[in-house]
């Protein structure tokens, strides 16, 4: 299938943080954006330095918040900014009063309340997350694999957590294990795979094919029945049931490699053809 990445589809709060403009950087396992480009785009000013000096001494709160980040700079150097992760620099654009600040805070009350309503009415998160694939261009075929793939992450997400998952390295280590076992690749690996880079929002199951997902959701819904039939406990025993569970897909995957001539694994990503 061709996916077409559709630009207005994206939320203004997409549209800033995916802004080539403002800067980021991976910090403590968290995206940081520089508050300062923040302010230069959302700002009414010709001086953004000072009025983010104004901003801190105006706003407490954010400017505690704040952390100092060494970012990338010009021939190989690094430039030390005012950070602040995705939740904070909102609380930033909220005490930024201009008309492009305003857009955003919109989409956030609009929001707040379409999550009131799946509070009371849980079905509309379902609806909501295949209308937001299909403005993306994704087929209904792909959106019903992707949706069955999420609950299937969870259920197993779930397992790890209640018999000895605790930190997110844990979770990191052990889908790792499944999917090296099972494609040959970690999951960073099979981004590199996938020419995905680590910029926000590029989840590498929105970038497989129909076949890959269901080869993933094989994979930890296999490894949950293992889990539950061993009753494993303990980081090493979930260790051994994601590698028995990955050894499972790699052997359905090299049966279907052979039977149908090509490699399951496709380098593809929605950004261009993905067979």
């Amino acid at each position: 299938m061709t996916i077409k990445k559709h630009r207005n589809t994206l939320s203004p709060v997409t549209a800033l943080f995916e802004n080539d403009r403002v800067r980021r950087v991976m910090n403590e396992d968290q995206w940081h954006y520089a508050a300062l480009d923040i302010v230069r785009e959302l700002a009414d000013t010709d001086h953004p330095d000072e009025y983010l000096f104004d901003l801190k001494v105006r706003e407490p709160a954010v400017a505690r918040a704040m952390e100092q980040v060494a970012f990338p700079g010009p021939n190989g150097a690094t430039e030390t900014l005012d950070a602040l992760p995705a939740g904070d620099a909102l609380r930033l654009v909220q005490s930024i009063p201009s008309a492009r600040a305003e857009r955003i805070r919109l989409w956030l009350a609009d929001t707040a309340r379409q999550r009131i309503e799946e509070m009371e009415n849980p079905e509309l998160a379902v609806l909501r997350t295949r209308e937001l694939y299909e403005r993306k261009g994704y087929s209904r075929r792909w959106i019903d694999k992707r949706l069955r793939g999420i609950s299937s992450r969870q259920e197993l997400a779930s397992e790890w957590s209640r018999r000895g998952a605790v930190e997110s390295d844990d979770y990191r280590q052990l889908t790792n294990e499944l999917f090296q076992h099972a494609f040959g690749m970690d999951v960073q690996g099979y981004r590199r795979y996938k020419d995905l880079t680590n910029r926000p929002g590029e989840n590498l199951r929105d970038h497989m094919t129909d076949l890959e997902l269901v080869l993933t959701m094989l994979g930890e819904a296999t490894a949950t029945v293992f889990m539950r039939e061993r009753d494993s406990h303990g980081l090493d025993d979930l260790m051994a049931a994601a590698k028995d569970a990955g050894d499972v897909v790699a052997s359905a995957k090299a049966e279907i490699e052979r039977q149908g001539g090509k490699a399951v694994a496709n380098p593809g990503n929605r950004l261009r053809k993905v067979a």
